[in-house]
C-alpha cells in the first residue's frame, strides 16, 4: 500500500471541522432562529468512503477526518460540513420530510449558501490509506 499524503494534520482537521460547523450554524441560526442549538460535532477517522454522516435523532454529525486530511479543497470540506448540518436542520424543522435530499434539504443548503446536490466520497482504498497515514502521524507526534 502506498503512503497517503496528508494535506493537514489530524489536530488541524478537528479544529477546522469544529470551527467551521460553529460558524455555519451561527449564520444559519441568524437566518432561521428556530433551528435550535448546535448539534454535537464528532470527528472520526474511518477507512470508509463517506466524508460525513448525520444522526438526526441523536442530534449529532460525524465528519471523517481521513477525508479532510487527505483532500486539499477547503470549499468542498465546508460543503460537507454544511451538508451534514442541513440534515439535522431538516429533521428539526421538517420531521415528516420524505427524502433525505429532497426539496427541504435543498432549500436549507441554498439558505446556507451551498449546493444541495453535491455529494463527496472517496474510495475505500484511499480512505484506508488516509487512516493509516493519520495514525502514523499521531504515533510520530506522541514520541
Amino acid at each position: 500500500m502506498s503512503q497517503q499524503q496528508l494535506t493537514m494534520s489530524a489536530l488541524e482537521a478537528i479544529t477546522f471541522v469544529k470551527s467551521e460547523a460553529a460558524a455555519i450554524w451561527e449564520l444559519t441560526a441568524f437566518l432561521m432562529p428556530n433551528i435550535g442549538s448546535l448539534p454535537v460535532i464528532q470527528t472520526v477517522n474511518k477507512g470508509i468512503g463517506r466524508a460525513g454522516s448525520a444522526w438526526q435523532r441523536a442530534g449529532r454529525i460525524e465528519i471523517n477526518i481521513a477525508y479532510i486530511c487527505s483532500h486539499d479543497c477547503i470549499e468542498q470540506h465546508k460543503n460537507t460540513i454544511a451538508h451534514e448540518l442541513a440534515h439535522i436542520i431538516v429533521h428539526r424543522l421538517y420531521p415528516k420530510a420524505k427524502q433525505a435530499h429532497g426539496i427541504e434539504f435543498r432549500y436549507i443548503m441554498g439558505l446556507m449558501g451551498y449546493d444541495g446536490s453535491t455529494y463527496h466520497s472517496m474510495s475505500r482504498k484511499e480512505a484506508k490509506q488516509a487512516v493509516t497515514a493519520i495514525n502514523n502521524s499521531l504515533l510520530i507526534d506522541s514520541i
